[in-house]
């Protein structure tokens, strides 16, 4: 259904589809929002790292409490070595990541908890929203590149959009919202 905003032209359009036939055209007028962006710095990027590490453990400590309530028979024998709870709890903090991660990157909101403290969203290179399977990428490119000893964040301050490593190789930027205008 259409909302007031478009407007219905009936044109005739028989060689284009078909003898006699009437094409229905709309035209949908949209007020036109424009942001002013600017690209996140580090400070504010860190910032918000160290907020969504906290939400990110303090989510898979919860994960990791419920798996050994309610599968504590197999639990049991499974984590009865140190090594094998410590995997156990690796990939908890992996796979809860992931989804955290990807889905807010994802989201109408494009933002992890942290960034929205922070007014940044993710986007990508034309400010578009990224989709799962493009924040799945840049989550997976960021464990990587973290587990290089932080290396993810080195060329922050010496790329021209302010962009971490898993934002090179996904394509995305992460942006400041200063103001929103409705025109």
């Amino acid at each position: 259904m259409l909302d007031r905003s478009c407007s219905l032209i009936n044109s005739y359009a028989a060689q284009a589809i078909g003898k006699g036939s009437i094409v229905k055209l709309y035209v949908c007028v949209q007020p036109l929002r424009i942001l002013e962006m600017q690209y996140a710095n580090i400070g504010k990027r860190f910032l918000a790292f160290l907020l969504d590490l906290v939400i990110w453990f303090v989510l898979a400590s919860i994960v990791y409490a419920l798996l050994l309530v309610f599968f504590s028979a197999l639990l049991t024998s499974i984590t009865t070595s140190s090594e094998a709870s410590d995997q156990l709890g690796f990939l908890i903090l992996i796979v809860v990541g992931w989804l955290y991660h990807s889905i807010n990157h994802s989201s109408p909101r494009q933002a992890t908890l942290g960034k929205r403290a922070f007014g940044l969203t993710v986007s990508d290179l034309n400010q578009n929203k990224i989709s799962f399977g493009r924040a799945t990428g840049r989550y997976f490119a960021f464990v990587f590149f973290t587990l290089l000893a932080l290396a993810d964040f080195l060329p922050v301050p010496f790329t021209e959009k302010s962009q971490a490593l898993h934002d090179l190789i996904s394509g995305t930027v992460v942006f400041e919202k200063k103001h929103q205008n409705k025109e």
